[in-house]
Formats: structure tokens, sequence, C-alpha cells
């Protein structure tokens, strides 16, 4: 089988206290992959572990059959965007050129070819009209779709975004989901963490359960059931709605 992400027995620890404990876990390529569970789960720092940002302490992770680091230009990260410093002055644009680096030496500074490169991401994303925008002025779906097409100018083959939804409406997460899919066309693996289980429903090749360990892995239509989110999320219940929308509520 071709794993975009093989995860095996794979455990994480900070200060003795257990993050991940013994997770395996595969992503083929080409595919989309959601990764759910409550606060505090581990799921952002499953995502970190995928590109060596965080110590391994049991365990093995490869990415396309390599480590982390050496795949690492194959790979594109969208944190979660409390991470970044929105009041910076760059336009999109810019944001987006910041992509070609991942493919150019060190001493080297990027040329009209990735500028129009840069340019033509935007437009695939939409956000050509954008481009001399400051990246802080926009949307938060507008704020996503730069930054993927950030990682469509780096040529990543695999995209990580933790919970790129997040204060999303519910339009704007549709509207990211059909652009996944279309990713995904163009032979993109995407990998994501998300509490928006209605977009895993309609679109998601496979979810994974975390909660410091594997609660459920399959296709969303076997595995998001209501004992096993119940499972997942323990102090809350999910509701199943008549359409198969999924809402969590606090008991």
């Amino acid at each position: 089988m071709n794993y975009a992400v093989d995860v095996e027995n794979l455990s994480v620890d900070y200060e003795s206290h257990l993050v991940l404990d013994n997770i395996t876990w595969r992503v083929e390529t080409g595919s989309l992959a959601a990764v759910i569970g409550p606060n505090g789960g581990g799921k952002s720092t499953l995502l970190k572990s995928l590109l060596s940002l965080v110590p391994i302490a049991a365990g093995s992770v490869r990415i396309f059959g390599e480590e982390p680091k050496k795949a690492r230009v194959q790979v594109a990260y969208l944190p979660q965007r409390e991470e970044v410093d929105w009041s910076f002055p760059i336009s999109c644009l810019d944001v987006v050129l910041q992509g070609r680096l991942a493919r150019l030496r060190w001493w080297q500074h990027p040329k009209r070819r990735d500028r129009d490169l840069a340019e033509a991401c935007l437009q695939k994303v939409g956000m050509g009209v954008y481009a001399s925008r400051p990246i802080g002025s926009l949307s938060g779906g507008q704020i996503q779709r730069v930054f993927i097409a950030r990682a469509l100018a780096q040529e990543a083959k695999l995209i990580i975004m933790d919970e790129p939804g997040a204060g999303l409406d519910a339009a704007a997460q549709h509207q990211l989901l059909d652009l996944f899919l279309e990713l995904q066309r163009q032979g993109h693996t995407i990998v994501i963490s998300t509490h928006d289980l209605n977009c895993l429903a309609a679109g998601f090749d496979t979810v994974l359960g975390l909660d410091r360990q594997v609660v459920m892995f399959g296709a969303p239509a076997d595995v998001l059931d209501g004992k096993r989110l119940t499972r997942l999320f323990a102090k809350h219940f999910p509701v199943i709605g008549p359409e198969g929308e999924v809402s969590i509520h606090e008991h």
C-alpha cells in the first residue's frame, strides 16, 4: 500500500505527561484524512509529530516512506490561526511566495518565475484579486485559501492543517471542503484536525478519533455513530439530525 503517512506505535510525552499513547495510523496517498477528538486529546501534537516539531518518546513516523525531516519539502503545514501573528504587514502574494523558499537554496532569492507561480496559485484558490491585500485584513476563510495557495506554490504533496475550519461559518466550511476535494483530484493528500463532523461525513475518506489513544478509525459512515462519538467526547454527547448532520452538545 502507498502511504503518505505511516505512524507506528507512536508515543509522545511532555514532562512525564503522556500526550499520545501507542498510536498506529496510516493515510493513503491521495486521500482526505481527518483527526477529531476533545481538546487536549493530542490532535495538534499528532500533526506536529508528522513534521518532527515535537520529540517522539517511542514508535516511528514515515512520510512517503521517509523520515519526516527528509520528506519536509513535500509537506506543507498550516497551524492554528492563533499561532500566527496577523498584525505583521505582509501581503497575500508575499505569503504565497514564502512557499517557494522551500524549493530554493538558502542563498537564493525568489525570481520572476517564482512570483508568477505564486500569482497562479492565488488564482487557483480564487484569491487572485487579493494579491496586494494585507493577510491580516482577510476573513478566516480567505486566509485559509491564501495558506493553501502557499502550499501549492511549495509544490507540496501532503498538506497538513490544524483546525482550518475554526471560526468559519457553515457556508465557508463547505467551500473549504470543496477546495479540499479539488486538491484531492489534483493528486494532493490532505490531513486536517477538525470539529466539523458534518464536512467529514460529506467528503473525507477516513477519520481518526483521538483521545491520547486511538478511539476510532475508518470511513466516516462506518465509525461516526452515537456510541463512538459519546466515548470520544466523554462529557459531550452527539446529536445526529435527520439528514445525517452531527452536532456536539454538553451534558
